[in-house]
């Protein structure tokens, strides 16, 4: 499965009230932010710690959630974006982008899409004077979502680009093989190698070469060139052409 997942933590100072110190726990529901006829829809809560102290504000997040395929449509891709606000200690923002082309199994009707994670604590240096906390949030909105018959869901330039990306990846796995089909034991260490060092390569590129090279340091190059053969296997037929 491609998985490219955008984190951005921001940061913000608004003023207002005077700040308390002391630790606040709390949690709220998952708030599916999509449009009506989402194929998508998302439940669950976020659990906030916030601690305050003199001069600063830390903030701990542990999201338990899930995007469940309620089509009856298999899918083979979407995108979603996540926002997790604990009040004031700022927001984590999450793009998910998933592809399913190359990957065992598609996401079929009823299957869920697993959003639960631990969220490392991000803090705020407090500001002098006074702010007004904001109100606390858990949203997740779905973009677009590409059926295994084609058919579409929503708009993104993800989406629009997702075809092109496919493609680039096929062609960059099929040069790996190559590599490897006609040099030496090392050879497709060298060419993941030799690609990872390349500068502005787009970023689902630089995920691609990264799990093969993790599959050739656990298990070696005859296993990530066979676990590429069957990325593309899977490929085959699967990828919609319209």
């Amino acid at each position: 499965m491609r998985v490219y997942i955008l984190l951005a933590i921001l940061l913000w100072t608004g003023l207002k009230t005077a700040p308390q110190e002391g630790t606040r726990q709390f949690s709220i529901p998952l708030s599916d932010l999509s449009a009506p006829g989402s194929p998508l829809m998302a439940s669950g809560e976020a659990s906030f710690r916030v601690v305050k102290s003199l001069d600063r504000i830390d903030a701990h997040c542990t999201l338990y959630g899930e995007l469940r395929n309620a089509s009856s449509k298999t899918i083979i891709a979407f995108e979603a974006s996540l926002d997790l606000i604990p009040g004031r200690a700022g927001c984590v923002h999450y793009d998910y982008q998933i592809d399913y082309a190359f990957d065992r199994d598609l996401l079929g009707p009823s299957s869920q899409y697993s959003l639960s994670q631990d969220i490392s604590t991000w803090e705020e240096v407090r500001p002098r004077g006074e702010y007004a906390p904001d109100p606390p949030k858990a949203e997740l909105t779905v973009k677009f979502v590409e059926f295994a018959d084609g058919s579409k869901f929503g708009d993104s330039h993800w989406g629009d680009d997702l075809p092109n990306q496919r493609k680039k990846e096929i062609e960059r796995m099929s040069q790996l093989l190559r590599a490897y089909e006609t040099g030496d034991h090392f050879a497709l260490s060298k060419a993941v190698a030799d690609g990872l060092a390349q500068q502005d390569k787009p970023r689902y590129m630089d995920v691609l070469l990264r799990e093969i090279q993790d599959c050739i340091n656990a298990d070696g190059p005859d296993a990530a060139a066979e676990e590429i053969r069957f990325w593309l296997a899977n490929a085959r037929g699967r990828i919609p052409t319209n």
